[in-house]
């Protein structure tokens, strides 16, 4: 598997209010996503997986007040905790 290239570096490289994120095709320029409230868990684990794979990078991925969170073994959607 190869890294895909980067459309960006930074916020100033993306037009109007579009933020540079990291993405599934590497970073690009995409809408900004109104964060959903509450903390990630802190991850206590580690995996025993090399490179586990990501089933989320944003929270707008995920449903209802679920977030995407680092779990130890790549991120996923969870509850968050109650800030």
């Amino acid at each position: 598997m190869h890294n895909p290239p980067n459309r960006c570096v930074s916020d100033s490289q993306c037009a109007g209010t579009d933020k540079c994120c990291e993405t599934i095709c590497g970073r690009s320029c995409v809408p900004p996503q109104q964060a959903k409230s509450g903390t990630c868990p802190v991850v206590t684990v580690r995996c025993l997986m090399i490179n586990p794979p990501n089933l989320c990078d944003h929270d707008h991925q995920c449903e209802g007040p679920k977030k995407c969170c680092e779990t130890g073994c790549g991120r996923n959607c969870v509850m968050p905790q109650r800030a």
